[in-house]
């Protein structure tokens, strides 16, 4: 029996000075990663309608096939631009990694 998938998520929410525009473009760029790393297999954004949301306003979902392309994932140039504009843009970040 091989490993079992990963999942990372990223709740996030932005600075009241960040623009839509501006979250729309980011989640396209995190969106074009899936093209970019072997072995991601999905990767979903989207605003959280939740009421016991914790302040979060958006969550990330990336599915990757190990933890070997987890780690390729993270380590990705473009990954790492993307991350440094989330820690600068964003109020608060919490990520979760997990097998399922």
């Amino acid at each position: 029996m091989g490993e079992r998938m990963i999942t990372h998520i990223v709740l996030c929410k932005f600075k009241a000075k960040t623009t839509k525009n501006e979250i729309r473009k980011v989640m396209s760029d995190v969106l074009s990663l899936k093209s970019k790393v072997r072995g991601i297999t999905d990767i979903r954004w989207g605003g959280n309608f939740s009421k016991g949301k914790e302040g979060y306003t958006y969550a990330i979902v990336v599915s990757a096939k190990d933890r070997r392309t987890l780690d390729s994932f993270l380590n990705h140039p473009d990954h790492k631009l993307l991350a440094g504009w989330f820690y600068k843009c964003a109020e608060k970040l919490l990520v979760v990694d997990f097998k399922s």
